[in-house]
């Protein structure tokens, strides 16, 4: 699991489980937003238009700045056919690529967008 991994990186991070896109739960995603200022999102999808989008679409809705978010997902590009574990290793989807994303966010001082 990513979150034990990254627990015994010595990271102190918050997991949500947010299971739909829609509906989005503003509330909790903006007070994550605003008390801890960093934000990755996780899902085996199509980066465009999914859960990573909504919540960037949610910051900026709302005039939310200064948090950094990172999306990882699938490249919007053609899937050749590979297992399950072969696609999450090739995205960064994979507990590996989620701990390197985390490592590489906190060593960033400026905001971006993923």
């Amino acid at each position: 699991m990513p979150r034990k991994a990254a627990l015994e990186e010595g990271f102190n991070i918050k997991v949500i489980n947010a299971r739909f896109v829609k509906p989005l739960d503003d509330e909790l995603i903006l007070n994550t937003a605003a008390t801890i200022k960093k934000i990755i999102t996780v899902e085996e999808n199509v980066l465009q238009g999914g859960f990573g989008s909504a919540v960037l679409e949610l910051l900026a809705e709302k005039g939310i700045a200064g948090v950094q978010v990172k999306r990882l997902g699938i490249a919007d590009e053609f899937i050749k056919h590979a297992t399950q574990a072969q696609q999450r290793d090739k995205y960064g989807i994979n507990e590996e690529g989620i701990i390197r994303a985390i490592k590489e966010m906190l060593a960033k001082k400026s905001a971006f967008f993923g």
